[in-house]
């Protein structure tokens, strides 16, 4: 973990939040229910969409200021890594509701 910079790791989670609003967005259009209540809520009000890509944008902003001050940063690594994994699970489980969309057609 020592190599992995800080700003590498906030990339990485702002593409892996875009990938979970990209599946999200996908599946809620298919009929599925997002399982977030604060998501859930945010869409009933119509504004899920500014705020979950403000959130990709805050982790990109934190990611060039990690980059500038890296050795401020340096004790981030670890949060952000664990919130990586948890996008990561969250992303693979939309991804995998897409493959059984598609395979079994769409959602009740």
């Amino acid at each position: 973990m020592e190599q992995v910079r800080a700003s590498t790791l906030l990339a990485v989670l702002a593409g892996l939040n875009l990938l979970d609003y990209l599946t999200t967005i996908y599946l809620v259009s298919h009929g599925y229910n997002e399982a977030n209540p604060l998501a859930r809520k945010l869409m009933e009000l119509g504004i899920y969409d500014p705020v979950k890509l403000s959130v990709t944008y805050m982790f990109l902003l934190f990611g060039f200021l990690a980059e500038r001050f890296e050795d401020d940063y340096t004790w981030m690594k670890y949060p952000i890594a664990a919130l990586c994994a948890v996008y990561a699970f969250i992303v693979v489980n939309n991804v995998a509701w897409i493959v059984h969309s598609l395979v079994y057609g769409e959602a009740a």
